[in-house]
């Protein structure tokens, strides 16, 4: 098949942002510095190296757990998220900045085009629209104000440089375009404790902990590398308008309760967890100026 043609119009070379083509050995060289990207599967690779996510995602079956979760749960968790993006897309191109295997999709109107951006080849097998690449989020390998839309659900914890990861968000986006943002914050267990609910996943946690002690309930590693370092909210706004961005919308999503994900703690949390006073995540719509 070939890489598609409508994501071979928006990439160009992560380093030197030069044109893109395929050479005599079905890689692509850019024109500019010379860098060549191996073409796996039709899916063009930006990175040379195995990232840590490669090695903590071969340990998981999407199809079954996601990210290790319960596929109920996972589902219950990141659809009211999904929901909450699309009501803020605009008309166009939506790049999922980081977008794992793909979720996002099952969300979009016919109205939307989805490109999926991974760091991760492992997790990208899992996604099965034509549309997609691997490379970072600090160095997008797209041409400047090429996307419509860009979303970024649940990755900026995982970067290494946030401020770079927000900087290539505005350059590849349009002027006009939309940016959707959601991440876990700082200051979340304390916004709990305030609750009057905090007692029931506290007494799991420690449950949970005394359990894990004889017995390993996932059986997954964490990598070196890996990084889950939740953002301030007052820092992230500021950020966002240095860069330009206007900012739309502010509120927080996510009304998990931690370590609780069966049926009857997931109609509670809806029931009695307010994401907007005490969420896990932060949530921003943006409007590149």
């Amino acid at each position: 098949m070939g890489i598609s043609n409508k994501l071979l119009q928006k990439i160009c070379c992560p380093t030197c942002k030069g044109n893109l083509l395929i050479n005599e050995s079905n890689k692509l060289q850019c024109n500019d510095c010379g860098k060549g990207f191996l073409i796996i599967n039709d899916i063009p690779l930006f990175i040379n190296e195995e990232s840590a996510y490669d090695k903590l995602y071969d340990q998981i079956d999407f199809h079954k757990h996601p990210f290790g979760y319960n596929l109920d749960y996972a589902s219950w968790r990141k659809g009211k998220i999904n929901r909450e993006i699309v009501k803020y897309l605009k008309k166009g191109s939506v790049l999922d900045d980081g977008g794992g295997y793909g979720y996002l999709k099952e969300f979009l109107g016919k109205e939307h085009t989805y490109y999926n951006m991974e760091y991760s080849y492992e997790i990208l097998n899992y996604d099965t629209s034509p549309l997609k690449s691997v490379g970072k989020g600090e160095e997008l390998p797209f041409k400047d104000a090429i996307f419509d839309n860009i979303v970024s659900g649940d990755v900026l914890e995982h970067v290494h440089n946030k401020v770079k990861y927000l900087e290539e968000t505005y350059r590849v986006l349009k002027p006009g375009g939309i940016f959707i943002l959601n991440t876990p914050r700082t200051g979340w267990i304390e916004s709990y404790k305030k609750s009057i609910w905090f007692w029931i996943p506290y007494l799991n946690y420690i449950t949970n902990g005394i359990k894990s002690i004889f017995k390993d309930e996932t059986n997954i590693t964490t990598p070196s590398g890996v990084v889950d370092i939740p953002s301030d909210e007052t820092w992230l706004r500021n950020q966002l308008k240095t860069l330009g961005y206007q900012v739309v919308v502010q509120k927080r999503t996510d009304n998990h309760l931690p370590g609780l994900s069966n049926k009857f703690w997931r109609k509670f949390a809806d029931a009695f967890i307010d994401p907007e006073k005490i969420g896990h995540c932060t949530f921003f719509v943006c409007k590149k100026l």
